[in-house]
C-alpha cells in the first residue's frame, strides 16, 4: 500500500515522503530513507563548519529527540 510517512517536531514537518509499505521490512526501509534524507538536509542547511560539527556530535538521533512519525495513505 502506498503510504505517506513524515517526521515532525515542534509542529514542523522535518522530512516526508511516499513509500510502498507492505510489511515490517519495507516500513523499516522507509524510515531509514527518511532518516538519511533528514541527515543530508540538516547538514546541508547548517551552512557553517561549527553548526555541522555540532550536528555530527549530537547526531540525527539527538536532533530527532521528541520527534513524531506520521503515517497516512498516500
Amino acid at each position: 500500500m502506498r503510504m505517506q510517512l513524515g517526521i515532525g517536531k515542534d509542529a514542523k514537518v522535518l522530512c516526508a515522503g511516499a513509500y510502498d509499505i507492505r510489511d515490517a521490512d519495507s516500513f523499516g526501509e522507509a524510515c531509514a530513507d527518511l532518516w538519511l534524507k533528514f541527515e543530508v538536509a540538516a547538514v546541508s542547511a547548517d551552512g557553517n563548519i561549527g553548526a555541522v560539527m555540532d550536528h555530527v556530535g549530537d547526531g540525527v538521533a539527538g536532533a530527532l529527540d521528541g520527534a513524531t512519525i506520521t503515517i497516512r495513505r498516500a
